[in-house]
């Protein structure tokens, strides 16, 4: 298997994350912090939008970051602030950390989004670059249908607290690694390949 199908596992990984602990399961986060702490739907709702209005402003940012200074470290720290919001998520007491923990959750989520993971992918493949981002974004789907009815079991069993903690750690110590390992600064140049798994002139 060449590199590049190596980056797209990643990706794939990177988006069940994503998508599960943060798309999907900010429905399961709304209606676990009203009931535990008796806030309003309205204002948990409002942390919601906190998240998405967050990736939107800085979603146009990610695609340059990782142009100028590689996947790796945008979508290592990206991890690092997703698993952040979901771990607090379960520890907040006052509206004021509920929304701090979505902004970290929105700040992950646009490192990950399809924007993100799209430019991580595009340097490895040329003719196959398609299929590679769809095979990707395949994750989201799969973080809906496998991790949200695990997080929602695991708060049955555990408490939303230890459920949110441990979902955290799982999540930051699969993808940062991997990706600190996976991905590339300087994409398929550092490895003398081009797009598309090709030696590169300078390899051979």
């Amino acid at each position: 298997m060449s590199h590049g199908w190596r980056v797209v596992a990643f990706c794939f990984l990177a988006a069940v994350f994503t998508w599960g602990l943060g798309v999907f399961g900010a429905s399961v986060y709304l209606h676990e912090v009203t009931r535990a702490r008796g806030w309003s739907v309205s204002l948990v709702s409002a942390g919601i939008t906190v998240f998405y209005l967050t990736a939107a402003i800085v979603l146009p940012a990610v695609g340059a970051a990782i142009d100028r200074r590689g996947s790796r470290s945008v979508i290592a720290g990206g991890a690092v602030l997703l698993a952040l919001g979901v771990a607090a998520m379960g520890h907040v007491t006052a509206p004021w950390q509920l929304y701090a923990a979505f902004v970290c959750m929105g700040l992950g989520y646009a490192t990950m989004s399809v924007i993100g993971l799209s430019a991580t992918i595009a340097p490895w493949f040329e003719e196959y670059q398609g299929r590679a981002v769809a095979m990707a974004l395949t994750g989201a789907s799969v973080g809906a249908m496998v991790v949200v009815p695990l997080v929602a079991l695991s708060i049955a069993r555990h408490g939303f607290s230890a459920t949110t903690t441990g979902a955290a750690a799982v999540a930051a110590i699969t993808l940062v690694p991997l990706a600190l390992v996976v991905l590339r600064y300087r994409g398929p140049a550092e490895l003398d390949l081009g797009r598309d798994g090709a030696v590169s002139s300078r390899g051979r």
